[in-house]
């Protein structure tokens, strides 16, 4: 041990305990109330701990009377116009601020200076929670005494001011500082071999301040520097990764990877204990995919009373991906203690949201390193959640030629049915033929000529993806795991590459929805889910006076038998049937008029009365959580935007179907058939633009949806069907 001189540094308030783990660093305990986080804070949790140098002259809980100021200036040789009331210039206050700062650099502790006397010397009435005075009370000539310090919830410092038995230098007094300040936030002594540590019971200044088994030790009390501000326990604080633009990858954690720590070392990731989740979020300008992993950083060393200590090995970490709305996409734990957990390729959408969660099952500190690397895609399958629609689009700025790909779901999400699946040989695009028609997977392939997608452009396939609910009416669907690859030709050889699949637009709710479009007013009820519902009454309301109670079409005025109006007013529209319970198949629609003032405040919510429960959802919720869909043309089989002799091809082929979301059922009874050949007649040639149909042959929403899904309130009574 490389020594200054020979010193012990004494420790007041030591109250050592032991686990069963082999700890390098000894804890005393941790600061469970301070002036700034009141009382409770627990272990693991942040804390700010104010600190302050007393005046000369006053007393605290280790003087009657301080003489810290004096003596400093004195050891310092600082200049006598510069002996002023505050000592933020003095000399030998930069090493005190530079050690308490690396506190705050390495962990959840914050560590600010406060004032205890103003410029006039009068007193600012703010103390530190961590006070630093000084008298001379190193009485052995045996033993040079530099300091000492209480343990938490003390923490003040005492200084030895007997002349001549005090170290000078920066380097010398900065880490006399952070070791003393190491008891007052709870570190005891300790001897790693192997490693340096700035709790030795030595004095050490061969490197600077805090080394790793002393960042280990206040991490596992404070938790790490991302735990401040809100820390990142849950999905509402994550901490922000920021947005992918381009390809690119980020590592963060990087400074826990071996024993040495410098002045600035601020990056730092750590699992506290089996209290602790980290969270992490990011988001992509555009769809592509993800390699996500997290590994065990630190060194390894020995202590003489402890015994051997890995750094690597003190918790088994699991990596969880969350997608939009923090929904789970996958859990990762399978290579044990101090191993790597990774996922590989997580399918990205653009501009949504992703999660990364990390837990430990041990109550101990875990360091690791948090990689993420983001591969955008050149060529995606874009997938409407809601309506099933699908494209191959292209995220190029250039002409990109296709001639083979593959659309993959394990879980037979897939329609390869004519009246769905509309394959670019249904369309005759270049040479191609179908290879796989399947629940499972859709594919084609062309040895000539392929699809040519220009700068951005697309190519839409028809509707084939047709999702099985199996969630519990009330939980919106999840998006299942696809795959999709193309292949492109370089040169004379083809080379298949690995496309991704975008979903696009809110997800089925599995749920009662209101749609309203805000363009023109016009409201209904759909039962989006697998599931026949028995109702017997709603109410929609609007705190502003959004609704038109005049235009609203209600069961009642509608004929259906036993319904009766109750509210009609511009914050509440409500019916019900007091003898029976009306039954709504699955996707069934109920036209509600034009309820909605396009001029309003949106702020509408739906209570809906059903199987004798009540569940409603506030107003802010459902319309911060907006989903727009694009206005649809009438006769538009194959969503291609024209209404033209393709879609009366799609029409054709899927004639006498029934089922749901059938891309030719113009007229959505759940069958395709002559009235649907007469919506398509109707409107044929017409142009879907940005504004809608080209020529308003037929009265349609020009907008877009506003969607709130709610489930609700109940009676008991006997059902009927309408």
């Amino acid at each position: 041990m490389n020594i200054l001189r020979a010193v012990l540094l004494l420790t007041l308030g030591c109250c050592l305990f032991a686990g069963s783990r082999l700890d390098a660093y000894d804890l005393g305990g941790r600061w469970t109330r301070t002036q700034s986080d009141g009382n409770g804070i627990e272990r693991g949790d942040p804390v700010t701990l104010l600190w302050s140098i007393v005046p000369d002259g006053s007393s605290y809980d280790r003087s009657d009377n301080s003489d810290l100021v004096q003596f400093m200036d004195n050891l310092w040789n600082v200049p006598t116009e510069s002996r002023i009331n505050t000592f933020t210039e003095r000399s030998w206050f930069a090493p005190i601020q530079d050690a308490y700062d690396q506190y705050s650099y390495v962990s959840g502790i914050s560590m600010v200076y406060v004032a205890e006397q103003d410029e006039r010397g009068r007193s600012t009435g703010q103390f530190g929670d961590m006070r630093i005075g000084g008298e001379a009370f190193d009485t052995n000539p045996n033993v040079n005494v530099l300091a000492d310090n209480t343990y938490p919830n003390g923490g003040d410092m005492r200084i030895d001011t007997t002349p001549g038995e005090q170290v000078t230098g920066y380097a010398a007094f900065r880490n006399l500082i952070s070791h003393e300040s190491g008891h007052g936030v709870g570190l005891g002594h300790t001897d790693p071999v192997g490693a340096e540590s700035i709790m030795e019971g030595g004095l050490q200044t061969h490197f600077f301040g805090l080394q790793f088994d002393d960042v280990y030790g206040v991490n596992r009390l404070y938790g790490d520097p991302r735990e401040k501000s809100g820390g990142n326990d849950g999905s509402a604080t994550a901490t922000s990764l920021g947005q992918f633009e381009f390809s690119g990858a980020i590592s963060l954690g990087t400074d826990a990877i071996d024993s040495v720590v410098e002045q600035f070392d601020d990056d730092w990731l750590g699992i506290d204990g089996d209290t602790d989740q980290d969270w992490f979020t990011f988001n992509t300008l555009k769809p592509g995919l993800a390699n996500i992993s997290i590994t065990p950083l630190g060194p390894s060393y020995h202590t003489s009373d402890q015994g051997d200590f890995d750094a690597t090995q003190q918790s088994d970490l699991t990596l969880e991906i969350y997608g939009p709305g923090a929904t789970l996409i996958t859990t990762i734990n399978s290579t044990g203690l101090g191993g790597s957990e990774s996922a590989e390729g997580v399918s990205l959408s653009a501009f949504d949201d992703y999660y990364v969660r990390v837990v430990g099952d041990q109550d101990a500190n875990q360091f690791y390193q948090l990689d993420v690397e983001v591969e955008l895609a050149e060529v995606v399958v874009e997938i409407n959640r809601r309506t099933g629609a699908a494209a191959i689009k292209s995220e190029l700025n250039e002409r990109v030629s296709i001639f083979a790909y593959e659309l993959e779901s394990q879980v037979n999400a897939l329609d390869p049915s004519d009246g769905a699946w509309n394959s670019l040989t249904d369309q005759q695009v270049g040479a191609f033929s179908e290879t796989s028609a399947t629940a499972s997977m859709l594919a084609e392939q062309t040895q000539s000529t392929g699809l040519n997608l220009e700068a951005n452009g697309q190519a839409t396939i028809g509707s084939p993806y047709s999702p099985t609910i199996t969630e519990p009416f009330g939980t919106a669907h999840a998006d299942e795991s696809m795959s999709f690859s193309y292949t492109i030709r370089e040169g004379r050889e083809f080379k298949d590459v690995h496309g991704v699949v975008n979903f696009v637009g809110d997800p089925l709710f599995n749920n009662v929805v209101l749609s309203v479009d805000p363009d023109t007013g016009l409201a209904k009820l759909t039962n989006e889910s697998n599931t026949t519902i028995q109702f017997n009454g709603y109410s929609i309301q609007s705190e502003s006076g959004s609704l038109l109670a005049d235009s609203w079409e209600s069961l009642e005025k509608q004929g259906i038998e036993n319904w009766a109006e109750s509210f009609t007013t511009s914050e509440t529209v409500a019916e019900y049937d007091s003898t029976m319970l009306t039954e709504l198949a699955p996707y069934e629609v109920l036209e509600l008029g034009y309820l909605f003032d396009v001029d309003g405040v949106q702020d509408l919510t739906l209570s809906f009365v059903m199987e004798s429960r009540r569940v409603s959802h506030s107003g802010d919720l459902l319309f911060e959580e907006v989903v727009y869909e694009l206005a649809s043309l009438p006769g538009d089989y194959n969503s291609d935007g024209i209404v033209d002799l393709a879609d009366y091809t799609l029409w054709r082929d899927s004639l006498g179907a029934t089922g749901l979301k059938l891309a030719a059922d113009g007229n959505r009874d759940f069958i395709v058939d002559a009235a649907d050949y007469d919506v398509w007649k109707s409107q044929f040639g017409q142009v879907l633009d940005s504004t809608g149909p080209s020529e308003a042959q037929v009265p349609e929403p020009t907008g877009v949806w506003l969607l709130l899904g709610i489930v609700g309130l109940a009676s008991i009574a006997c059902a009927r069907s309408r």
